[in-house]
Order: C-alpha cells, then structure tokens, then sequence
C-alpha cells in the first residue's frame, strides 16, 4: 500500500501542478470520482502541509470510500480521520 500511495502522489503532482489545492481536489476526482467536501479540502490541506501529500494519499486509499465512485457521504468520516490519525512528522 505504501508503494501505491507513493505512485498516487507522484501521479498528483503532474496531474494536479504545484499547488496543492489543486491536487487535493484531483486526488478525490481519482480515489472517489468527485471533488472534496469543504471539510475534506480543508483537512486535507492541513495534511499536506503537515506531512506531505504522501500522507493524504496514503489516507485516501484506505478510506472506506476508497473504489465507491460518486457515493454521497452524510458524515465527514475522512475529515474525522484526516484530524485524528494523521499526526504531524516531528
């Protein structure tokens, strides 16, 4: 999976350019087939400037949305995830 989430970022930095908006906002387009949520882009950004777009990709692709395209979410759950599990590299 670490492999995996490695080539998902290195394919989100030529798709999505060098900002990381942008490839946030790609990585959900690929990982869920649609865009972020206002919550999820907010977390998602505070987890790449924190630990790096590996980070976030390696959480998409765990995510239980993960392979379930245009699936409308009713609760935050990644942003939840993004908070509580992705902890700042020290």
């Amino acid at each position: 999976m670490l492999k995996q989430a490695g080539y998902f970022a290195e394919r989100l930095k030529q798709d999505g350019g060098a900002k990381p908006a942008d490839q946030i906002v790609r990585a959900f387009q690929l990982a869920f087939g649609r865009p972020p949520t206002p919550p999820e882009a907010q977390a998602a950004v505070h987890t790449v400037r924190t630990n790096g777009l590996f980070a976030l990709c390696q959480a998409l692709l765990t995510a239980n949305e993960f392979g379930k395209p245009n699936k409308i979410r009713t609760k935050p759950k990644l942003t939840i995830f993004l908070k509580v599990f992705i902890k700042p590299i020290s």
